[in-house]
């Protein structure tokens, strides 16, 4: 596992915008979210999955997100304080009431860069969101 995050840092080191479309991603389905449930199904949209580890008592001790786009997996620390583990356990504790509408954020979707099987499928249809 440690190998693995030694090289998820070395390629995001390679593609740092990459990582910035990551983080944009994660904004976007937060300020767009009211509950944990929503957030995670908000970063399916966008080919991220995020794990919450957890105590007994429900504090959050790890967040880990799973971009499928780039096939990468970050602890959120490595994103940035903002992203770790302590702030989204407060987030959770204290969610927004209501979903924010900020007019400076749009919608834009990350690019799956996900290759193609023979036929044209997905490697993973299952974690692939259907897009109208």
């Amino acid at each position: 596992m440690e190998k693995r995050f030694a090289r998820n840092s070395e390629k995001l080191k390679e593609n740092p915008e990459r990582l910035a479309q990551i983080r944009q991603a994660i904004d976007r389905a937060k300020a767009n979210s009211t509950s944990e449930r929503s957030l995670v199904a908000r970063l399916k949209t966008e080919h991220i999955d995020a794990v919450f580890r957890r105590t007994e008592d429900g504090r959050v001790y790890g967040a880990t997100f799973v971009d499928h786009g780039s096939r990468t997996v970050l602890n959120g620390s490595a994103l940035g304080k903002e992203y770790a583990a302590r702030t989204w356990d407060e987030w959770f504790k204290n969610p927004p009431t209501e979903q924010s509408e900020s007019p400076t954020m749009t919608y834009e979707p990350i690019p799956a860069e996900m290759p193609k099987l023979p036929g044209g499928r997905a490697p993973h249809p299952g974690l692939i969101a259907k897009h109208p």
